[in-house]
């Protein structure tokens, strides 16, 4: 896993960040007056030494958890994705577009801005229009003539309704 020096340099201060910040924290727990529900007292604003040792050696198992965790990070020894399903999902593209290249029916996928992303080797054998004729056009490119407006009416009614339309 290749990180650019910047990236390096900040992952090398979380340690610090993250202790700096839970003895902040610590410090203000100690050092403000706590009530004792039970003897009805507050403590004063000095704390025991026990509260001091605690933050002190718990800071420190902070940053060195912290630099820990940050190393294994930097050698990329965390994976983010599971390799198992990542291979899957490639497989499973792979058989999609198998299906999508041997299909019989012409095909073709649009953007949300219904300009033809893709079509399939059956679209262009029915319609005559070879992939760099269409891709990045709208579909309208393919009026014939033939049909009425209440044809591409219902047409595209079936298209918003149900993200797909199937006809001749």
């Amino acid at each position: 896993m290749e990180l650019t020096k910047m990236r390096v340099i900040s992952l090398r201060r979380v340690g610090w960040l993250v202790t700096l910040v839970y003895a902040l924290f610590g410090c203000l727990l100690i050092l403000f007056p706590h009530y004792d529900a039970d003897t009805g007292t507050t403590e004063s604003i000095h704390a025991s030494l026990r509260d001091w040792v605690y933050l002190v050696s718990s800071s420190a198992l902070v940053y060195f958890l912290a630099q820990f965790f940050t190393r294994k990070l930097m050698q990329g020894d965390f994976a983010f994705s599971d390799d198992k399903t990542e291979s899957e999902n490639e497989s499973r593209l792979r058989v999609h577009s198998t299906v999508f290249e041997s299909i019989m029916e012409g095909v073709a996928v649009t953007d949300a801005d219904v300009n033809i992303i893709s079509v399939n080797p059956a679209f262009t054998h029915i319609t005559g229009f070879k992939p760099e004729e269409v891709l990045g056009r709208n579909p309208k490119i393919m009026k014939s003539g033939r049909h009425d407006k209440e044809f591409y009416r219902r047409m595209w009614e079936s298209i918003n309704l149900y993200g797909s339309w199937s006809g001749e």
